[in-house]
């Protein structure tokens, strides 16, 4: 698979849906590529969405929450990665 392209993002305040897509890509692609980069990229998205008053509230919660999660999975993932470089 050829590396990511870094691309400039769009102008999210003109085109909000694009921020849906965006995060719904590197959602998609995390997994694959397991890269703090792309991890605080989808941080960063989720409280984009749930910061912005053109989505219905039912997708803004969501979105909250769900950067709370997120956070707190790539930071238990990020002081479980130090444990064990410090085991080896």
């Amino acid at each position: 698979m050829p590396p990511a392209r870094h691309t400039p993002h769009p102008d999210y305040s003109k085109n909000p849906d694009y921020a849906i897509a965006a995060l719904l890509q590197m959602l998609v692609r995390f997994p694959m590529v397991d890269c703090r980069t792309m991890a605080d990229s989808i941080a960063a998205h989720l409280r984009l969405v749930a910061a912005d008053a053109r989505f219905p509230d039912v997708v803004r919660d969501a979105a909250g929450r769900s950067a709370a999660e997120w956070s707190a999975m790539v930071e238990m993932r990020t002081a479980l990665g130090r444990q064990q470089q410090l085991r080896h």
